[in-house]
């Protein structure tokens, strides 16, 4: 007797489930227009039941993602297995030039990305240049942004809201830090290149950025304490610098695309 064959096995890799999105994200929680816009949305995420998919295989890229899937899908299992972000060799950490501090962010101006945080830690610390690389996601909050940097004439912060590729990789090579403000990151593609481009990086205490950046003294909860991680890493010896950015890069070495690949190799196994 002959049986048909079996349909497809799939694979999926889930960045973040849609629900949290829609509960976590700040705009979705506090704009009348997209709490009116997400109804739909949130209307069939509470009453679609479907069970998952037996013979499917998931993964998360993080383990905070993890967490968010079980909360929203307690029967669904997922493996994490982080992201593939970089291949080449890693760029060490390159000192101020000239005593000339350079501190970069990269994100489209929205406010979940909170650049508004950025342009107070560079109000306080105007000895150092930031330097803001994103599209401008959302007008009005950039239109927010410019303004506040005019009212508080923040002569050291520069916007590149169309920053080429090569505009990019310039201030890469000449920036020692990397601010990162959006909370509940979940992973932090980003953060990991910056890594890899010799920056060390200052993010927020949550999300599953803090799984890139395993150092404490690098997370913060507040502004006022992302301002003192940031002067104490300038006062900080070049040598010491290094050395935190050898760990971070030890750390980094994870989400290479030769361990992406070794990784999914032993799961689909």
């Amino acid at each position: 007797m002959y049986s048909l064959p079996e349909g497809p096995k799939y694979i999926h890799y889930i960045h973040h489930p849609p629900e949290a999105i829609l509960n976590d994200t700040k705009r979705f929680q506090t704009s009348l227009f997209w709490k009116l816009y997400t109804v739909p949305l949130r209307l069939f995420y509470n009453y679609s039941n479907l069970p998952a998919d037996s013979s499917a295989a998931y993964f998360s890229n993080s383990s905070y993602t993890q967490e968010k899937i079980k909360q929203y899908y307690p029967d669904l299992h997922s493996i994490v297995v982080y992201p593939p972000v970089v291949d080449k060799q890693p760029v060490k950490f390159h000192p101020a030039i000239d005593k000339s501090i350079n501190i970069l962010s990269i994100g489209s101006f929205t406010p979940d990305k909170n650049q508004l945080s950025q342009l107070q830690i560079a109000e306080s610390i105007r000895d150092a240049n930031f330097h803001l690389i994103g599209s401008k996601k959302s007008d009005s909050y950039y239109a927010r942004c410019e303004h506040y940097m005019s009212e508080k004439e923040l002569n050291n912060v520069q916007f590149l809201p169309n920053a080429t590729e090569d505009e990019k990789v310039e201030i890469l090579a000449n920036s020692q830090f990397f601010l990162h403000t959006k909370e509940t990151e979940h992973f932090g593609v980003a953060i990991v290149e910056a890594i890899w481009s010799g920056l060390i990086p200052i993010i927020p205490n949550s999300g599953g950025q803090t799984e890139v950046v395993s150092i404490k003294e690098l997370r913060y909860d507040s502004i006022e304490e992302a301002k003192n991680i940031l002067n104490r890493l300038i006062k900080s010896p070049p040598e010491r610098l290094q050395k935190i950015h050898e760990q971070l890069i030890s750390k980094a070495r994870q989400f290479t695309f030769n361990n992406f690949q070794k990784q999914m190799d032993r799961a689909l196994e």
